[in-house]
């Protein structure tokens, strides 16, 4: 059963009106953006969208991605990076729950110094998802197989130049306090007030 959307009550400046709206909108609002679920095209959507919107609306104000997702396909988890890079401020990102595979790229891909996590998220990075391809013939087989490694080498490279370790060594991370060892994050977080929101 699906959890219904609180909406809240505020009163508005024209009449003093009280006014009710999606908990998210004001969430929006403050450019607090979540990513709780595993990746799929309809979350890089919103996502991607939401982070290109509140940019040009004032490219001065921070915005913050909480993430608390299994990761997903890397493809869309690259398009979330590559919107993420777009942002001038760069992308306040916080870990929390557990966050693993591509996910942990979005986490590393915050800005640097901005990238913090809770002290009892798990963060876990592993080899990710691509596309199924491999259907057809032999020759276009061969194309998917090399791009699917492309792909790879990819990601363990941005991995590598954000963290400054290899990739083989991220694959050891499990906890917070690994994970700001390894470079995928900036600092542990366990209180509200040291994250400046």
């Amino acid at each position: 059963m699906p959890i219904s959307v609180p909406k809240i009550s505020f009163l508005t400046k024209e009449g003093q009106k009280t006014k009710r709206l999606d908990f998210r909108y004001e969430l929006h609002k403050r450019r607090l953006l979540f990513l709780c679920q595993d990746l799929n095209s309809e979350v890089v959507n919103q996502i991607t969208s939401l982070l290109l919107f509140l940019h040009l609306e004032d490219e001065d104000k921070q915005q913050h991605l909480f993430i608390h997702s299994r990761g997903g396909l890397a493809t869309h988890a690259m398009a979330i990076y590559d919107t993420m890079q777009l942002v001038t401020l760069g992308v306040h990102t916080i870990g929390m729950g557990v966050v693993a595979s591509m996910a942990t790229l979005l986490l590393a891909g915050g800005a640097y110094t901005k990238r913090n996590a809770y002290a009892h998220a798990t963060i876990m990075l592993h080899h990710s998802d691509c596309p199924p391809y491999f259907e057809g013939t032999e020759a276009g087989i061969s194309v998917d197989f090399k791009e699917r490694f492309r792909v790879f080498d990819m990601i363990a490279e941005i991995l590598e130049e954000r963290t400054g370790h290899s990739y083989e060594d991220l694959q050891k991370v499990t906890t917070a306090k690994e994970a700001q060892d390894y470079g995928i994050i900036d600092a542990i977080v366990d209180k509200a007030r040291e994250m400046k929101l």
